[in-house]
């Protein structure tokens, strides 16, 4: 075997293993922490040579957070390059709030919330608003991100009741904000998100679980001293080689000296979270196997990058945003001899996935089927040198009908 994709059962979203003769690659973890980790140990696997995380959805980032913790050891991780910006503004903010008196920026969680609790948005005019309301471009050292990690760190694991007393004006008290004595600040944080947060809306909710998310893992990978590469997401086709064998279609490296944005003002870091919830700004990749692209992870991205040029060989898709129709463009518009179309999903039987885009695919493989029994179940392929084709090993085939 020189070439193996799986496509893991993990509940919820996406979790994709490449394994060459080299190296085992991780494409997003799926939506529980547990249920990858028991996955990979049950296949033996104790260490992910490359981990992708695409962006920052739950069902496609969570089970990191159970990996960067377990004694599966990560050699390099790549993060949205969306997060360092969000890392970066977030310290800033923290470090100057604007009420005298606190130390360690301590009303920036009740300026957060403040924001959060009158955060109004209009669909289509968020990216307008955040690109052009950025304070200004920075270049900082991979360093100073672990220093603004460490400073956040110190900021949530403070003792909540005390965090709650450290301004010195006895008037001023975290009025969105109750907590039991012996919790941690982060603990309270995440308490609050599991709750629901009802007053401050379902919108401005999800955004806390962004925040959440994005400091989580972050923290998790610096603490385990894994190596770490930011990619740019963006609406445009890049396709830039960024690995001996991947191409990044829709993003590119930030280098070493990290180029990212400051934000200046909370409202403004609305913004940049609602930013990183839009699928399309998900990173697609292919891998190259002989120079020749066998894997196309699509994530939630719509991108239709080389979508003029066909694809000539036998190549593995993964259907993008699970199946749903609001992608169904990718199946029209990227061609190829010889596709094999694998989709990722829980089973939905209200959400109409998969979309008739997906049905109207000739070679389609679905991890859950609602025709097929047993309704879940592990994909798998291995790649032939000599016929230069994927041969099926494991999984369902998709019956659906367009």
């Amino acid at each position: 075997m020189s070439l193996k994709f799986t496509a893991l059962e993990v509940g919820s979203g996406d979790a994709f293993l490449l394994e060459d003769e080299n190296r085992k690659i991780l494409f997003d973890s799926g939506g529980s922490k547990n249920k990858i980790v028991a996955l990979l140990r049950k296949k033996g696997i104790t260490k992910i040579d490359l981990a992708i995380c695409s962006h920052n959805d739950k069902d496609h980032s969570k089970g990191f957070l159970g990996l960067l913790n377990s004694k599966i050891r990560i050699g390099e991780i790549w993060l949205p390059g969306t997060w360092a910006s969000v890392i970066h503004s977030v310290t800033h903010l923290m470090r100057h709030s604007h009420i005298i008196g606190c130390r360690n920026g301590c009303c920036w969680y009740d300026e957060f919330l403040d924001c959060l609790s009158h955060f109004e948005i209009n669909e289509g005019c968020y990216k307008f608003h955040h690109e052009e309301s950025l304070a200004y471009e920075e270049y900082i050292p991979n360093n100073q991100l672990i220093e603004d990690m460490s400073f956040i760190n110190t900021v949530l694991d403070i003792d909540c009741i005390d965090y709650c007393r450290y301004c010195k004006n006895k008037d001023h008290e975290l009025s969105k904000f109750r907590c039991s004595k012996d919790m941690k600040f982060r603990e309270c944080f995440r308490e609050n998100i599991r709750k629901g947060m009802f007053h401050i809306g379902e919108h401005a909710t999800k955004l806390m679980i962004q925040l959440d998310t994005i400091i989580s893992i972050t923290e998790a990978a610096y603490k385990n001293g894994v190596n770490i590469r930011w990619f740019e997401p963006t609406d445009a086709c890049t396709k830039k080689r960024v690995d001996t064998n991947i191409i990044v279609l829709n993003g590119s490296e930030l280098t070493k000296a990290i180029s990212t944005r400051r934000i200046d003002s909370f409202h403004m870091l609305m913004f940049a979270l609602t930013l990183t919830m839009e699928n399309k700004y998900s990173l697609a990749m292919e891998y190259l196997h002989d120079e020749i692209p066998v894997v196309r992870f699509s994530a939630d991205s719509d991108s239709t990058c080389q979508s003029e040029i066909p694809y000539r060989n036998n190549i593995i898709i993964t259907a993008p945003h699970h199946g749903s129709d609001a992608n169904a463009n990718v199946y029209r518009t990227i061609k190829g001899n010889d596709i094999i179309w694998v989709r990722s999903d829980a089973l939905y039987r209200t959400q109409g996935r998969p979309c008739l885009a997906f049905k109207s695919m000739n070679k389609k493989y679905c991890l859950a089927c609602k025709h097929r029994k047993p309704v879940r179940r592990e994909i798998c392929f291995e790649y032939d040198n000599n016929t230069k084709q994927w041969l099926y090993k494991i999984g369902t085939s998709c019956i659906c009908k367009p």
